[in-house]
């Protein structure tokens, strides 16, 4: 079963003004592994590029892993190793970036816990962090549920709705998926 929670740090929807959708472009890093397990190391990046499809497919502005790369390079920070919150703003900022998600997941295959962070760079406020916890089965479930509430939590799902926003699951296996993730240049 999986479950998904969104705790806003806001008080009102009033406080999340309605953006136009062309206008913001999302920075997404890979997601920290905290999990005990090495053979669970693919699905920080993998959660990330699949959010971004996800967003993408919405409308959304998203800056390709191959250009994040870049952005991180030419900060001068190392790139495929873990970012602190500081360097992922610089960078995000760097990239002209309005919003900046970044997050971490633990557990096992059995129990998988993904937490996300989105950052409006603009006012340095958290939209606040969504979870979703499920076995490694539904990942593709967790990630598409993250990636709407990612919409929602941000006023930007007008004319997008859940329905729609479903029929963007990843479609790849996670064994296929597994295996185009490990083979990306690092």
């Amino acid at each position: 079963m999986i479950r998904l929670f969104l705790t806003c740090l806001f008080l009102t929807s009033a406080a999340t003004p309605a953006f136009p959708q062309e206008s913001k472009i999302f920075l997404i890093f890979p997601l920290e592994s905290k999990s005990a397990d090495p053979l669970l190391s693919w699905i920080g990046e993998g959660v990330a590029l699949a959010m971004g499809d996800a967003l993408r497919g919405a409308g959304m502005n998203v800056i390709s892993r191959e250009d994040r790369m870049k952005f991180v390079e030419s900060a001068d920070l190392p790139p495929g190793m873990l970012l602190s919150r500081a360097s992922m703003i610089r960078v995000a900022q760097q990239a002209e970036a309005d919003l900046l998600a970044f997050g971490s997941f633990s557990g096992t295959a059995d129990n998988l816990q993904v937490t996300l962070q989105v950052l409006d760079l603009h006012s340095l406020r958290f939209r606040g962090d969504i979870t979703g916890n499920g076995a490694l089965s539904g990942l593709p479930q967790i990630e598409n549920d993250m990636s709407w509430l990612v919409l929602v939590n941000n006023g930007l799902n007008q004319g997008h709705t859940h329905e729609q926003h479903r029929k963007l699951i990843r479609k790849m296996s996670n064994a296929a998926y597994e295996r185009y993730i490990n083979s990306l240049p690092r």
